[in-house]
């Protein structure tokens, strides 16, 4: 996402490919394309800024830095596995 790499392009590929198996791994599930849709699809659900904002303004009420914004790598990942 950071090299400005399309989530639809072929060089996309393998990062996707590397995640997606990951998030198989953690969820105990095979990956395939079921496992890719129902992926996209919480991704999706989960994608709301307003958590992303929240965890944000604890983290500075609680005098921490905040954690790095999730939102656009969770977008790019989405749009990957959607145009798969």
């Amino acid at each position: 996402m950071t090299a400005g790499i399309d989530p639809g392009s072929p060089t996309a590929r393998p990062v996707v490919e590397e995640l997606v198996a990951a998030y198989a791994e953690l969820s105990g599930r095979s990956d395939g394309p079921e496992f890719r849709a129902w992926l996209a699809e919480r991704l999706e659900i989960s994608h709301d800024s307003r958590y992303e904002r929240y965890w944000h303004l604890l983290a500075r009420v609680g005098g921490q830095e905040a954690p790095p914004a999730l939102s656009p790598a969770v977008a790019w990942l989405t749009a990957a596995l959607r145009a798969a």
